[in-house]
């Protein structure tokens, strides 16, 4: 028997509406089911959210990273991923639509830096929460994101479980 993992992703459709695309996938195969709607879904948004929850969108363009931390998410009680971007444009165009509460962004992206996307979301007025997670821990790198506002900065390859940690520590409920 397969554990499915459900999650939804936002996306604009080409005449500029909101297509919700249902993602459903386990281990061994994934199935998808897109359906159309003229505005964006009530789940998304800051007015519709728990306060136990918090929200978030992973911006990385490898899938199989993507596909890692959709999975850790979901396990974790009070993290929602409401969305998810493989590159830069369209992570910045989810993170000022959805307004998530943390991001989980990653440096090195074909279309464009991730430093360039943190440099533009700090400059906005409800910043979220930033983790970069990378393939590049370059003190360099680690510096200039933690002065951009970045909350952590792990490595992917020899700090990923501490970002379970982090997360957990995210969405405790305040005592």
């Amino acid at each position: 028997m397969s554990t499915w993992v459900y999650y939804l992703r936002p996306t604009r459709g080409a005449l500029g509406f909101i297509v919700l695309r249902e993602i459903y996938f386990s281990v061994s195969q994934e199935h998808e089911m897109t359906s159309y709607s003229a505005s964006a879904s009530p789940t998304f948004g800051v007015g519709n959210r728990s306060q136990n929850t918090r929200t978030f969108v992973v911006v990385d363009d490898s899938a199989v990273i993507r596909r890692r931390l959709v999975s850790l998410l979901s396990e974790i009680e009070g993290a929602q991923l409401i969305g998810e971007a493989n590159n830069a444009l369209e992570g910045a165009e989810m993170i000022r639509d959805l307004r998530p509460d943390v991001v989980i962004l990653d440096i090195r992206m074909p279309d464009r830096s991730g430093i360039g996307l943190l440099e533009d979301i700090k400059n906005d007025p409800t910043v979220p929460e930033i983790i970069v997670l990378t393939n590049y821990p370059y003190a360099a790198y680690r510096k200039r994101c933690l002065e951009l506002g970045a909350s952590h900065f792990f490595d992917k390859s020899t700090e990923f479980t501490r970002l379970e940690t982090v997360v957990k520590e995210m969405v405790r409920p305040l005592s």
